[in-house]
Parts: structure tokens; sequence; C-alpha cells
């Protein structure tokens, strides 16, 4: 009883770790300097013009205008935030290659937390399957005596 509490116990620290760590890798602080932040932002606005390639990968005219855009934006102190909105209320939601809803992330978290605690409950399903099936000495004990009357009576 006490190895399957140590073993229980360790896989719920295990599982703590695991969402620990992806919480904690899934944050990320904003690039501080400013050629940094232009970078970054230019690295998830989708050109307009472009299938899935953002405006630093592109070439089109209004890809090189968007991103004078952003520098002016930069420049002009805005945040990270306004020039997304900005970017959206001129193209539409779609010109961010970052995702905005938090679904997005946390669907597939929330899906291997299920999907984790479903294989925990058959690894432990089929380990108590098979203690039953293996049997314990004293059951085989009884089991063989229980047969034994049996064939002696049907025999008398």
């Amino acid at each position: 009883m006490h190895g399957l509490l140590a073993r229980r116990s360790s896989w719920l620290v295990l599982g703590a770790l695991v969402v620990a760590l992806l919480s904690f890798g899934s944050v990320h602080p904003p690039p501080e300097s400013r050629a940094a932040r232009v970078q970054a932002l230019e690295s998830i606005i989708k050109c307009p013009v472009c299938n899935d390639v953002s405006i630093a990968q592109s070439d089109a005219a209004v890809a090189r205008a968007l991103r004078a855009k952003v520098v002016e934006l930069v420049d002009s102190g805005r945040s990270n935030a306004e020039i997304e909105r900005y970017v959206v209320g001129q193209f539409g939601p779609s010109e961010l290659l970052r995702p905005q809803n938090p679904l997005v992330w946390l669907l597939p978290a929330a899906l291997l937390g299920v999907a984790t605690a479903g294989l925990a409950v058959v690894l432990i399903r089929r380990r108590r399957l098979r203690a039953v099936a293996a049997g314990l000495p004293e059951d085989e004990a009884l089991v063989a005596a229980a047969l034994a009357r049996r064939s002696a009576e049907a025999r008398s």
C-alpha cells in the first residue's frame, strides 16, 4: 500500500511539474529594444496580399509599406498591443499570424490532460486486472480445495 501511494504521489508531482514547465515556457516577455520589437511585430503581422507569409518575409509593396508603418508606430511610442490592434483594424483579424483567442492554446493543453488522465486510468485498471488474474497463493489454495471437494462430492 505504501509503495502504491509513493508511486501515485510521484506521478502527481511529475504531472504538476509538466504543467508548471508548460505554463512557464508559454510566457515570453516582450522584446526590449526597438529593433527587437520591430522584428517581433514584423514576424507576426501577415502580409495582406500573400498566403501565410509575414511582412518580414515578403517583398510585396504592401508588406514594405506595412513594415514602414510598424517602424513609425514603434518610434511614436505605441505598444505592441496597440500596433496589433491597428493592423487588425486596417486589415482584419486574420492578419496576425499569432492566434488571439486563448482557447487556441488552452484547448490542446486540456486535451493533453484528459488524454493523460485516461491513459493513467487504463494502466491502473490493467495492473489491477493482471493482479487479479495472477491470483494470490492463498486464493489458489482455496480454489484447489473447493474443486477437490466438488469432485469428491460428485464421486459420492
